[in-house]
């Protein structure tokens, strides 16, 4: 047995005894995920962003803040008992197994590594801001299916129901679930977390021990996040300018925006407001005449326009779409 093993046989025999529990780094997760979970689970709103955001959420505006912390905590965030409920028993189930086989610092690393790569992949994938466990579920499931060939343990957790449960979940009852409306699944998240799983199976089958690799991937991670921007994407130039303190920088990303999604009201409407700042009443007009034919029943389109007809001293359109208001106000 090498230094570095010992070491990791003396970390790991201290924390059983601290802890009294033989797999120390499930236990702290699972501990950590449950405090959050159940706070926020007997929340009186416990999905409203300030609620969520209290106890660790994030998503892409506060990630492009330099908020990078919060992107793992996601992962382990719970709002409705029965979510938490059915992730915790899969994730007791899979987790101790695992960090038995290739033992609680690595299995901890890697985990965390995992909860921040998942998160990337579910921004970047339009499941943005999405919480819960079973994104490292299903790493846990790839990372043991990869290794069941080889590692008796890791065999008898993934048995046939086992595997046949978790593909369906994964293949068909997930995108279903959404296709239907009934549940919005993170089905990106849950495929790039076994993706993930059984790639980092197959480094551990080949005992592919690069010194610090797991430091490095993690250094390169936190590296690239600050300077990922994602241009192609309308939501990214949208939070972008609607962040941003300098106005013509602002209209320019929400003009951007708007090329990519024109029927986007909300970037129309916060344009015409840019444009309004501006003094460009004519721009602003246009706009917020686009913006109503996109979303008619929308009030504070029509307060705008009112507000800028005033600021032009145009009686008849500040008449004409106070009416609108009231009709809108009072449909009756």
């Amino acid at each position: 047995m090498g230094a570095g093993e010992a070491g990791s046989v003396r970390t790991i025999r201290l924390a059983e005894q601290l802890l009294g529990v033989r797999t120390p780094a499930t236990f702290l997760l699972f501990f950590f995920s449950t405090v959050l979970s159940i706070s926020l689970i007997f929340q009186t709103h416990p999905e409203h962003p300030a609620i969520l955001s209290a106890h660790g959420w994030g998503y892409s505006p506060l990630y492009w803040e330099g908020e990078l912390w919060r992107l793992p905590i996601n992962q382990f965030l719970h709002t409705r008992l029965w979510h938490y409920l059915c992730n915790i028993y899969w994730f007791l189930l899979l987790a101790p197994v695992l960090e038995e086989i290739i033992g609680s610092r690595r299995f901890l690393i890697q985990m965390l590594l995992a909860a921040c790569a998942i998160g990337v992949a579910g921004t970047l994938g339009g499941e943005d801001g999405g919480i819960g466990l079973s994104g490292l579920i299903f790493f846990l499931f790839g990372y043991l299916l990869r290794l069941a060939p080889v590692e008796r343990r890791a065999a008898r957790i993934c048995d046939r129901p086992t595997c046949i449960l978790l593909w369906l979940s994964l293949l068909l009852i997930g995108p279903l679930f959404t296709w239907l409306g009934w549940v919005e699944v993170g089905n990106l998240v849950h495929l790039s977390g076994c993706m993930l799983g059984l790639l980092a199976g197959e480094v551990q089958r080949r005992k592919w021990r690069l010194p610090g690799w797991q430091l490095a991937l993690a250094l390169t991670l936190l590296a690239c996040l600050p300077v990922w921007q994602p241009v192609w994407r309308a939501d990214w130039h949208f939070w972008k300018g609607y962040h941003s303190v300098d106005l013509p920088q602002r209209i320019l990303h929400y003009q951007r925006s708007l090329e990519i999604e024109p029927q986007d009201s909300r970037a129309l409407y916060n344009l015409g407001l840019a444009y309004f700042e501006a003094g460009d009443f004519t721009a602003a007009e246009q706009t917020w005449l686009k913006n109503v034919a996109l979303a008619p029943q929308d009030p504070a389109v029509c307060k705008a326009l009112v507000s800028l007809y005033a600021s032009r001293g145009n009686a008849e359109g500040v008449e004409r779409w106070n009416r609108r208001l009231t009709r809108l106000k009072n449909p009756a």
